[in-house]
């Protein structure tokens, strides 16, 4: 954890004008960054998305990877299903350029403005993204609007541990990610979210790191999210 901290002085250092222009400036430094975080905080989370991504992706699916940065995930779905089609998009240039081995379905755009009709894609995959939006729901939201109805949404974030302890814990953590990356941990009350059979929700034993599958069946909320038990386990994905 040391080290991450001590990488992300160089972020603070040129943190300048807006979130996308902070994602243009780290980019070329992303990966290491994002591979750090994974070790010691999201991998748990990033896991249960690979799962799930691995049983969701046959033949030749439309994706979406929304906040796409530097590719690592269209790597993944590639990894998984070398006939997906995959799109890229993103709010930062930087970002796009670092992903430029991955064909020219890259796009810089906004999140909670996407230039897709509705239901658009088979699949929809965001990771480590909705926290540094203003409005999380709204993109959640407009991720949905171009999933087809049978589609999938996945996606990760880091969230607000739950006990006093943990929040104490991690505080010194949590405070130069947010200051570095112009993100937030979410608070279960602000998590979109939706009470359904066919969701799936998993936080890690940390809680600084979730995943949420969504279907396109019903409107997305923020609310407390309820405990998770065997019974919040869909028997398929499909």
């Amino acid at each position: 954890m040391n080290d991450f901290l001590s990488q992300l002085e160089w972020v603070l250092d040129t943190h300048e004008g807006s979130t996308a222009s902070l994602y243009d400036q780290v980019a070329p430094h992303y990966e290491t960054f994002r591979q750090l975080w994974i070790e010691l905080a999201g991998q748990q989370a990033e896991q249960a998305m690979l799962g799930d991504l691995a049983e969701i992706l046959v033949g030749s699916p439309t994706v979406l990877d929304a906040g796409c940065g530097t590719g690592a995930m269209t790597r993944e779905v590639i990894a998984f299903c070398p006939e997906a089609r995959v799109t890229l998009v993103d709010a930062s240039e930087g970002m796009l350029a670092q992903a430029g081995d991955l064909g020219e379905r890259r796009l810089q755009a906004d999140l909670a403005e996407l230039p897709f009709a509705d239901e658009s894609f088979d699949v929809v995959v965001c990771a480590w993204v909705i926290e540094t939006v203003p409005d999380p729901k709204a993109v959640v939201t407009e991720l949905l609007r171009v999933l087809k109805p049978k589609g999938h949404l996945l996606y990760t974030f880091c969230s607000l541990p739950d006990g006093v302890l943990s929040r104490a814990a991690t505080a010194l953590f949590r405070n130069r990610v947010t200051e570095g990356f112009a993100g937030e941990f979410l608070h279960a009350e602000d998590t979109p979210w939706h009470d359904c059979p066919r969701s799936r929700r998993f936080k890690s034993d940390v809680g600084l790191s979730t995943y949420i599958l969504l279907r396109k069946c019903c409107a997305v909320e923020p609310g407390v999210l309820p405990p998770v038990g065997p019974e919040d386990v869909p028997q398929t994905l499909l």
